[in-house]
């Protein structure tokens, strides 16, 4: 967050002239997203799910398994989202650089590719058949999961 915060201080930034806007736009927040997913997974879950509750993101009493895994990943989003709309905002008061909706729409799509990503992680280490047969043969996958981030 400190580094995209740092990027949208600078006036006139020289990065990815011939790389689209959008799409370093998307793919930075696609990867904020990734982090912000990871560090929620490896906090308490009574303290998180306690802040998805509150949001809303899952039932009160019934958050396990995949509504755990999606109440989490969906505050990841949310938390990176709402960052993006306040850094956009906030590049307004910057000279040189200009808000604007489609930037906003950029991060928003990263955040939620990151959100698919996420599920699909859980998908694909939660069905037997997939984990036996990679996992097993590649112990390096399972350290790039989630689910050797989440606390018990």
């Amino acid at each position: 967050m400190a580094a995209v915060g740092f990027m949208s201080a600078v006036p006139n930034p020289q990065i990815g002239k011939e790389t689209p806007d959008y799409i370093l736009h998307a793919l930075s927040y696609f990867l904020l997203t990734l982090l912000l997913i990871r560090l929620l997974f490896s906090l308490e879950p009574k303290k998180v799910l306690k802040v998805a509750t509150t949001l809303r993101l899952c039932p009160k009493n019934r958050c396990e398994g995949f509504l755990f895994w999606h109440s989490v990943s969906l505050l990841g989003v949310l938390a990176a989202v709402v960052f993006g709309t306040i850094n956009e905002i906030h590049q307004y008061f910057i000279p040189q650089r200009h808000c604007s909706f489609q930037d906003i729409v950029a991060n928003s799509i990263g955040a939620f590719m990151a959100y698919g990503v996420s599920l699909v992680d859980h998908v694909l280490l939660t069905r037997t058949s997939f984990k036996r047969r990679w996992t097993n043969r590649a112990n390096w996958l399972k350290s790039l999961s989630y689910r050797s981030f989440i606390r018990k």
